[in-house]
């Protein structure tokens, strides 16, 4: 009878033993199931972010696109001016030219 109480003490020892190893590995696993969610979440976070910025910098882009294409239709403009201004003055110069052959 001893003999068999003292297996059963034996075998509770290494029951609570086990239990004891099972209890870390769930504090274990649980720890490690939480860092997995966070890192999810910081995962999810991050793409939003560089979504959010990749959105502002392509708004930017277009702002200056924009601004770009209406400064090169204004010189398109003060070119025709100058070109504009400049056949008037070779005009006037071929007229002013033929009023002093004109006069001689």
């Amino acid at each position: 009878m001893t003999e068999l109480k003292d297996q059963v003490e034996a075998e509770m020892t290494r029951y609570r033993a086990l239990q004891d190893e099972v209890q870390v590995l769930a504090t274990q696993r649980q720890k490690y199931a939480q860092q997995s969610n966070e890192n999810e979440m910081d995962v999810n976070e991050a793409k939003s972010n560089v979504n959010k910025r990749l959105e502002f910098i392509t708004n930017e882009l277009d702002k200056v696109n924009t601004k770009i294409e209406a400064k090169e239709k204004e010189a398109v403009g003060i070119r025709t001016n100058i070109s504009n201004m400049q056949m008037e003055m070779q005009k006037r110069a071929v007229e002013a030219a033929k009023g002093a052959v004109a006069a001689h």
